[in-house]
């Protein structure tokens, strides 16, 4: 518990705030504060109470809200003893992680069958990159050749083998066919236990050769984005990243990878053909300085300027292939020596083999020439065993053979005759396909058949694979299909180098559009084929096309997340200057491992908040059953306000009435109060502002919002209608079919508007006035309070009731303002929430809080007749931050939330407990409301974070905002919907329809019976 404590000790230190203004914030007295930071009596909740108060940023306080977790869970468990069994000890690092064992169990196993210590490769990738690239031979072709690089091998072996990790990532590096897949490719597969049985490794130094186990992961990035990476590194880590943000999870993981008990070591190549490579690179080198324990080493082209070796880090070991010390000029003859003999492979014609001094002699004039690319050395000496004749390696000779890859192909081109030009034309969509490349189907011969303006089929693709052309294709397997790609990058730069590529992905682009076949007009995106779906908008972006396909949602729908995020980077970078869709648009982006029916609701929800109406509304027609539809949004992020110019601050508490038999939202906002029509967002009104129709709107004469009374804190006279600070409470009631909106905020003023028809302007007028004077006459209960709750209550003297942070509870005349009763107080020292009900046809209300002077929270229910408080309180272990009132089995119940997330149902009648559960879900605002879901009674609860319960016993920590949709009788979590903001308040409307009010505007979500299995 030491640790923790210093930990805690750490944080307040860092923040600055006093024991006091701890005490104040956290509800605690100093005593009790202090004690808990000496390390005693330590728990859950007092860890996250005490970081809410000093940590402001929400994403930062939720990575260390897991660090002290961590530690907390540490020192309350056994330790073992030094003499506890390897599955003693094994058992208490996974139950220190906090995750379910046996998920991580398997996990640790790498996968069915396989051996622990083995390395995690993706499916196909195996076969086609990194068992080739260890034999130095092409997919294929039989024979290990691999010789050399004893330099570079030595000291990435001594790395691998040596102390613990050092946050400093290796790098590979060197020009296009150097070698750099080679080298990491022997580490990987020598590093196999499988593998390493396959490997022939006599004669090589002892020092070149890794140990078994040394590394964990291995990746090829090609193609592949950041999130793509970093989720195999989560996998093999046992980090689950499925509930984190997208731009949070690079943090996610840094913050968790420490917890793990093992080394781990992850090699990625290909760094540079990634499709954020220096994105990539900034994000590896981040997990190698953070997370301890961590390996990383990295294969990659320098970059222009060396920017992608700078992005790996200034402190990067690099170990350039190109220069010496890593590169001899005899590990080039040993290589070529080796292939043209080709000892190891029988069936390959070579007119040099067992010609040993002769093959000594011409592999040592193609090095001179190859020096110091190993791919020219494999592309002469392909060529060499291919043809019948020996090469003579006289002075003249070897002045033709080719010293660059680009000659070198050319050589190899020309000598299939006639032929060339067409295998040209077959292999150049190669050298634009992304991910695993392209199908034998008429997606390559439609695209070869564009690209070149002549005509190709299927045929022409048999041909190309059956001539001595298809060594520079390799066979990788996508989702149990054969694609086929260029085998090295160099051949992809040298088939592009005569292209206009812009014009070449245009035509690319309208190709590929035109495969998705067309109903109702429109096309079907989900049947068209697999690679048109997944990189048209790659494509697209590069032919600078992509704007027309962001506006359809089938398309999104039918599309791969990570591929659409690196076509919108590839868009933006096109851009003279940053747009909207270029700073919000992969906010939109649909997450990759959603089921369509949320991918489409998730699209047209964040397309509203960030003004994309046009996707928006394109997204009903594709799905008209997604889980919940958004009609409008008025949502800011950041510093950004609401794209609609909407935005009205923190929302905090909202309320839907009736204005001539329209359904119209009334919520808090900068100071007054914003009225909305219900059915579109549009803005009516402010009430509270010396203007409060604005030219917006007009409500005509048949209604107005005027303001009946004020009551302040006793402290000055603040204006009655403009509050200048947060409203916290927004409520209204009807009595004697008239309708009133209560508003009670921080300057511990309520405010009673009466909504009614209206003569004309001057009667509004008169009535502004009259309430000014009576607001200056009136009585004002002591003492400067904020408002946390409020409620019209009907009966023989209609009331408001009202509480504050302090616990005083109010009743005031409706007609008056004037107090009814003596002013009560709540049993805590705080009061939270409050609100009404009716419990054998009298009307109640509740008051909800703390009790006593303790943390620990109650409910205390009163009779407004009396003022006076009915029976005991209903005892919470925890601080209650909302009610609300219902009807359950014939019964009249209270349904509570605490801070923590204890779901809590009352029977009113006996106060009595009746239902009780954790669901583990914070909330400091306590947002709560109920609705009927597709004819089931439902809770909906706004969530700030904390740990989410799985399935399987596992415990997830949320790090985002979300609305949790909870069944009523059961208290099961039904499901949540994200909301990229923190949820303050939850109103409920008729059809399904919810309010959500957040820490940046409001959002509508209509809920889908669906959301309710």
């Amino acid at each position: 518990m030491r640790e923790l404590a210093k930990f805690l000790r750490k944080q307040v230190d860092a923040s600055g705030k006093t024991l006091t203004m701890l005490a104040r914030e956290m509800h605690m007295s100093r005593t009790t504060i202090s004690e808990r930071l000496a390390g005693h009596s330590v728990d859950e909740r007092f860890v996250s109470a005490l970081l809410t108060a000093t940590i402001a940023e929400p994403r930062l306080r939720q990575r260390r809200l897991a660090t002290a977790l961590t530690k907390l869970r540490e020192a309350s468990q056994h330790k073992p003893s030094k003499t506890s069994s390897p599955q003693e000890r094994l058992r208490a690092e996974l139950v220190h992680l906090g995750d379910n064992i046996e998920r991580i169990a398997r996990l640790l196993e790498h996968s069915p069958g396989s051996p622990p210590d083995g390395v995690w490769f993706d499916a196909g990738e195996l076969s086609a990159h990194w068992e080739p690239r260890a034999r130095g031979a092409e997919q294929g072709r039989a024979g290990w050749y691999f010789t050399g690089r004893r330099r570079a091998l030595s000291e990435l072996v001594s790395w691998l083998s040596g102390g613990a990790p050092d946050g400093r990532v290796r790098v590979v590096t060197g020009g296009p066919g150097s070698g750099k897949s080679t080298v990491l490719a022997r580490i990987v597969t020598l590093a196999d236990p499988d593998l390493r049985k396959r490997t022939p490794v006599d004669g090589a130094p002892e020092a070149t050769i890794p140990p078994t186990g040394c590394v964990d992961l291995a990746v090829l990035a090609r193609g592949r984005s950041v999130s793509d990476v970093l989720d195999r590194i989560a996998a093999v880590a046992g980090v689950d990243l499925t509930t984190a943000a997208e731009g949070q999870r690079l943090h996610v993981l840094a913050a968790l990878l420490p917890a793990w008990p093992a080394e781990l070591t992850v090699v990625v190549d290909a760094l540079d053909e990634a499709a954020d490579p220096e994105d990539l690179a900034r994000a590896l080198r981040r997990l190698a300085r953070d997370a301890t324990g961590l390996r990383i080493l990295v294969g990659t082209r320098p970059g222009p300027r060396n920017s992608l070796l700078t992005a790996c880090g200034h402190d990067a070991r690099i170990i350039d292939l190109d220069c010496h010390p890593w590169l001899e000029p005899n590990d080039l003859a040993e290589y070529v020596c080796r292939r043209l003999l080709a000892a190891d492979d029988p069936h390959t014609h070579s007119p040099y083999r067992n010609q040993p001094d002769l093959a000594a002699r011409v592999a040592e004039a193609v090095a001179e020439r190859a020096y110091p690319t190993f791919l020219i050395a494999q592309l002469v000496s392909r060529t060499l065993t291919d043809s019948d004749t020996i090469f003579d390696p006289s002075e003249e000779e070897l002045s033709r053979l080719p010293g660059t890859v680009a000659d070198a192909l050319d050589d190899y081109l020309f000598r299939l005759g006639p032929d060339h030009h067409r295998v040209r034309d077959l292999l150049l969509p190669l050298a634009y396909a992304h991910g695993t490349g392209l199908a034998r189907d008429t997606v390559w011969v439609g695209l070869a058949s564009t690209v070149a303006e002549r005509t190709y089929t299927l045929s022409d693709l048999e041909w190309l694979l059956s001539t001595a052309a298809d060594f520079l294709v390799e066979q990788t397997v996508d989702q149990e299909e054969i694609h086929y790609r260029l085998y090295h990058q160099a051949l992809v730069d040298y088939l592009r180098l005569a292209q206009d590529d812009h014009l070449v992905e245009r035509r690319i682009t309208r190709v590929l559009t035109g495969l998705a076949p067309i109903s109702e007009g429109r096309p079907e995106w989900a049947k068209a084929p697999a690679y048109v779906r997944r990189y048209l908008s790659r494509h697209a972006a590069a032919a600078r096309l992509l704007d027309p396909l962001l506006d359809d949602a089938g398309l999104l729908l039918a599309a791969e997340y990570d591929e659409l995020s690196a076509a919108l980077s590839e868009r933006n970078r096109h851009l003279a200057e940053p747009d909207s869709r270029s700073t919000w648009f992969h906010h939109v982006l649909p997450h990759p491992r959603a089921e369509p029916s949320r991918r489409a609701a998730t699209i047209e929800q964040y397309a509203r908040q960030f003004g994309f109406d046009r996707l928006a509304d394109d997204v009903s027609p594709v799905a008209p059953r997604r889980l919940w539809a958004t009609p409008w949004a008025h949502l800011g992020r950041g510093k950004v306000h609401d794209v609609h110019n909407c935005c009205d601050g923190n929302i905090h508490a909202a309320t839907v009435v009736e204005v001539g038999g329209e359904p119209t939202l009334v919520h808090s906002g900068y100071g007054n109060l914003v009225v909305r029509r219900l059915s579109d967002g549009r803005r009516l009104a402010r009430l509270g502002t010396s203007h409060p129709y604005s030219p917006e709107t007009d409500f005509g004469d048949d209604w107005f919002a005027h303001l009946a009374w004020v009551h302040g804190d006793g402290h000055g006279a603040p204006s009655p209608f403009d509050q200048g600070v947060t409203v916290r409470v927004v409520t209204s009631g009807q009595v004697a079919g008239e309708t009133y909106v209560v508003a009670g905020g921080y300057d511990g003023a309520v405010r009673l508007w009466h909504l009614g028809p209206a003569v004309s302007c001057a009667a509004h007028e008169r009535t502004r006035a009259a309430a000014v004077d009576r607001w200056k006459s009136s009585p004002r209960f002591g003492g400067a309070s904020w408002i946390q709750g409020a409620a019209v209550v009907d009966g023989a003297r209609p009331m408001v009731v009202v509480t504050d942070l302090g616990g005083d509870v109010h009743f005031l005349d409706l007609a008056t303002g004037s107090p009814v009763h003596p002013v009560g107080k709540h049993p805590g020292d705080f009061a939270r929430t409050l609100a009404r009900g009716t419990v054998d046809g009298r009307p109640v209300v509740l008051t909800g809080g703390t009790i006593g002077e303790t943390l620990r929270g109650c409910v205390q229910m009163w009779d407004p007749v009396t003022g006076l408080p009915i029976g005991d309180p209903m005892p919470h272990d925890d601080e209650v931050r909302a009610i609300a009132v219902t009807r359950l089995h014939g019964l009249t119940v209270a349904v509570t939330r605490t801070h923590v997330g204890h779901l809590g149902i009352w029977d009113l009648a006996t106060r009595r407990l009746v239902r009780s559960r954790s669901i583990g879900l914070v909330s400091t605002w306590g947002a709560l409301a109920l609705t009927d879901i597709a004819g089931r009674r439902v809770l909906v609860l706004g969530t700030q974070g904390g740990f989410d319960t799985d399935p399987d016993g596992g415990r997830t920590m949320i790090s985002g905002f979300r609305v949790d949709l909870v069944d009523l009788a059961s208290l099961e979590r039904l499901d949540h919907v994200w909301v990229n903001s923190e949820v303050l308040s939850v109103t409920a409307a008729a059809e399904q329809l919810l309010v959500i009010g957040c820490m940046c505007g409001t959002l509508a979500l209509r809920c889908g019976d669906a959301l309710v299995p």
